[in-house]
């Protein structure tokens, strides 16, 4: 995968794709909610499909592998 800057740390870059995503979750599950307001008249289906994903999330979290941390060949360049 590319990465921002060549030679980037993998953390860096792995945080700045984990921000980017979050970011457009939030934006995307605002715009929705407003979809489901004014189709529905309320935001309980909305909260009801929030908690079903955040469940979902949950049951699938297990199944990540835990970051296992290295040693730096190369000292940190600021």
């Amino acid at each position: 995968m590319p990465t921002a800057s060549p030679g980037a740390p993998p953390g860096r870059v792995f945080y700045g794709r984990t921000v980017v995503t979050a970011a457009g979750l939030v934006l995307f599950m605002a715009y929705g909610t407003g979809f489901i307001y004014d189709r529905a008249g309320d935001y309980q289906l909305a909260g009801w499909l929030r908690a079903g994903c955040n469940k979902l999330a949950l049951v699938l979290l297990p199944s990540f592998r835990v970051p296992v941390a290295r040693v730096a060949d190369d000292p940190a360049v600021a």
